[in-house]
C-alpha cells in the first residue's frame, strides 16, 4: 500500500462514518449531548468562592506617583543612587 492509495480509501470510508447518528452518538457516549446546564452541582463551584472578589480600582496616573513618592523604600533607593 503506498500514500496514493489512501485517499481512495478514505474517500470511501468517510462518508459512511460521518454521519449525523454517528456524531450524535458520539456526543451521548461522552455525556456532551444534550446539553444539560445542571449537571455540575451548584457544591461543586464553591471552592472557587474565595475568589470571588470586586476586582480593585483602578488608580490615576497621579495616584500611582503620589504613592510612589512617598514610599520609604523609594526614597533610599533615590538617595542610593544620587
Amino acid at each position: 500500500m503506498s500514500i496514493h492509495v489512501i485517499p481512495s480509501l478514505v474517500s470511501y470510508a468517510f462518508p459512511k462514518a460521518f454521519t449525523t447518528s454517528n456524531i450524535t452518538a458520539g456526543f451521548r457516549s461522552t455525556s456532551i449531548w444534550p446539553f444539560d446546564r445542571y449537571i455540575i452541582p451548584p457544591e461543586a463551584f464553591l471552592p472557587s468562592t474565595t475568589t470571588d472578589r470586586p476586582l480593585p480600582a483602578e488608580e490615576t496616573k497621579d495616584q500611582v506617583q503620589n504613592r510612589s513618592s512617598h514610599s520609604v523604600v523609594n526614597e533610599s533607593y533615590r538617595n542610593h543612587f544620587r
